[in-house]
C-alpha cells in the first residue's frame, strides 16, 4: 500500500495505549478467549516477538524473539491534556507482580491488589481512555465518559522492561486501509460499566461504546482503522484474541514500518 507510511503515523498513539497490557496462560486460570479474567493472573511461557521494520509484507511484520529480559509492571497516569493533543509524558507508579522473558518465553505473575494500588474513577477513565477524546474531569469537553457506578476504582497495567515495552497486538490491511488490534487489560474492584459517546475530530471518529466490566482482571480490545483517503476510526470491545506479545523499543511505534503492504 504505498500511502501505508502516512497511515501508520496515526497508530503512533497506539504504542503509548497498547503496551498497557497483561495476559494468562492456558494453564492458568483464565479460560482462553474470555475477557473477564479473576483478581490474580499468571502467564507462562508464551513465545514473545520482535517487530521486522524492514519488511514489506504485513505477514513478515513480527519474528521471533530469543533473548532474555527482566521485567517490572506497574500503573501508567497520564496528566491531564486538553485535545486534541496527545500526551507527551506519563508517570510509572504502583510496582505490582513480578516476570521475566528467558530465552524468548514470557513468564508473569500479578497477585491480588490491595486499594492503595488502585485509581479512583476519574484517574481511571482518564489514563485508561486517554481522555482528551472526552469530557473527563479536568479535560476539555469534547463527548461523555462515565463509569457506573462511580465509586469504582480501578488499576491498568504497564509491562516494561529498562528501555522496551511488552505489548500484545495483530496487524491486518487490504490496498486501501491498515487496521491494528491492541489487547489492554483493566483491573476494577466491582461490576461497573464504562460507556463513552461518539467523538469526530477532524477525519478521526472515535466510536461510541458501551463496556460491562466484571470485578478484576478484564481484556479490552482497542481497534483502530486506517484508510489511504486519511479517514480513521477507533473502537473497543470486550474480548480477548490470541494475539501476539511482541517486544518494541522505547520510541519505535507502527510508523518506523516502511511502506508495507497486505
Amino acid at each position: 500500500m504505498k500511502n501505508n507510511k502516512k497511515i501508520l503515523g496515526f497508530l503512533a498513539l497506539a504504542a503509548i495505549i497498547a503496551f498497557l497490557m497483561l495476559a494468562c496462560s492456558d494453564d492458568s486460570n483464565e479460560p482462553k478467549g474470555t475477557y473477564s479474567l479473576g483478581t490474580t493472573m499468571t502467564f507462562r511461557d508464551y513465545q514473545v516477538w520482535e517487530r521486522n521494520y524492514s519488511t514489506t509484507k504485513l505477514s513478515n511484520a513480527h519474528y521471533e524473539f530469543k533473548g532474555n529480559r527482566n521485567i517490572v509492571m506497574g500503573s501508567i497516569a497520564f496528566p491531564v491534556q486538553a485535545p486534541p493533543d496527545p500526551p507527551t509524558s506519563y508517570t510509572y507508579e504502583f510496582p505490582i507482580g513480578s516476570g521475566e522473558i528467558k530465552d524468548g518465553y514470557l513468564n508473569l505473575n500479578i497477585p491480588a491488589l490491595g486499594n492503595a494500588q488502585l485509581l479512583d474513577s476519574v484517574d481511571l477513565l482518564r489514563t485508561f481512555f486517554t481522555g482528551w477524546y472526552w469530557d473527563v474531569p479536568s479535560n476539555s469537553p469534547t463527548g461523555k465518559i462515565s463509569i457506573s457506578p462511580s465509586e469504582t476504582n480501578g488499576h491498568m497495567v504497564a509491562i516494561i522492561t529498562d528501555s522496551e515495552n511488552i505489548i500484545r497486538e495483530s496487524l491486518s490491511g487490504t490496498k486501501t486501509s491498515l487496521s491494528g488490534e491492541f489487547i489492554n487489560y483493566i483491573y476494577v474492584d466491582r461490576a461497573c460499566t464504562i460507556s463513552a459517546d461518539e467523538v469526530v475530530q477532524y477525519t478521526y471518529t472515535f466510536n461510541s461504546f458501551n463496556l460491562s466490566l466484571n470485578a478484576g482482571w478484564n481484556a479490552i480490545c482497542d481497534k483502530q482503522t486506517y484508510t489511504s483517503s486519511g479517514q480513521s476510526s477507533r473502537s473497543w470491545e470486550l474480548k480477548h484474541p490470541d494475539h501476539k506479545w511482541t517486544i518494541v523499543a522505547a520510541g519505535k511505534t507502527l510508523a518506523d514500518f516502511n511502506d508495507i503492504d497486505p
